[in-house]
């Protein structure tokens, strides 16, 4: 209990404390905020990869005890819109969500979505949704244990999801 104590106080304080000022939280993972000039995060990413890692490894980095995917970062004219990053074992997941509510507080929604395969094993789709002026903040596992944490502008959100609808139109007219 003491060792998964220090690993959620030490996740809080390398992940999520890492806004500009106490008053005025932005939706950022450690250094890098929705909104930051293209070039500024990517100067940032090359200094996170650990030396150490072997070729395989070299994606990853570590926060505390937890090993986490090096953030994939979406671009929309010239700016950071979106940050994407996964851990690397799912038995992370419970620490990581806690420092997150910690973080950001209560989930805005919280959605739990059954699976079935052929065989009768049941398997789960968790998502916690934060919902901010800002833009959103998510973090799910899948039934195959893939756990992601994603910060989303709101605009750049919104335009996806009239993209996505159009799509759906167009495949609805094509018919």
């Amino acid at each position: 209990m003491r060792k998964r104590y220090g690993v959620i106080l030490t996740v809080i304080g390398l992940i999520l404390f890492s806004g500009e000022a106490w008053g005025k939280e932005r939706l950022s993972y450690k250094d890098i905020h929705i909104g930051m000039p293209e070039d500024e995060a990517l100067n940032k990413l090359k200094n996170w990869k650990d030396p150490t890692y072997t070729k395989e490894q070299e994606n990853y980095e570590r926060v505390g005890d937890i090993r986490v995917r090096v953030p994939a970062l979406r671009y929309d004219d010239g700016k950071v819109v979106q940050i994407a990053v996964s851990l690397q074992d799912q038995r992370d997941y419970e620490v990581f969500r806690e420092a997150l509510i910690d973080k950001w507080g209560k989930p805005t929604d919280t959605s739990r979505k059954e699976f079935q395969n052929r065989l009768g094993a049941k398997s789960y789709r968790i998502m916690d949704l934060w919902i901010f002026p800002e833009g959103t903040v998510t973090y799910s596992i899948s039934p195959e244990g893939f756990v992601l944490y994603t910060l989303t502008e709101r605009a750049y959100g919104e335009k996806q999801i009239e993209s996505l609808k159009s799509k759906r139109t167009d495949r609805k007219e094509g018919l």
